[in-house]
């Protein structure tokens, strides 16, 4: 339950953006640094506590996990979310596990 109310609560922080932006955001390149303040704002403004990475991402957590918004000031219009996860193989069964999920992908 806690994971779909982030998921719906971290849409509307995405949505709100739009909302944040100039009404020109289409007709127009932003730098990264204006991008990047923009879901700085967004983030805290939902409490959580967001940093810029070396290569200009927004990272933020949430329970244990690293997200982070990935920034391409060439498309302003692109916005990527990124959850990274990493898995140990415990065993021949979980990389048997592992190897149907990717033929499913």
């Amino acid at each position: 339950m806690k994971k779909i109310i982030f998921q719906v609560r971290l849409v509307l922080a995405i949505f709100s953006l739009a909302l944040l932006m100039p009404m020109g955001l289409y007709a127009k390149d932003y730098s990264k640094k204006y991008l990047q303040d923009v879901y700085i704002k967004i983030l805290k403004s939902e409490g959580y506590r967001p940093k810029i990475d070396n290569d200009g991402d927004v990272r933020f957590k949430k329970e244990g996990s690293t997200y982070y918004f990935s920034i391409d000031e060439d498309d302003s219009d692109f916005l990527r979310l990124v959850l990274t996860n990493i898995y140990e193989i415990d065993g021949e069964k979980d990389a048997e596990k592992l190897g149907q999920i990717f033929k499913i992908l």
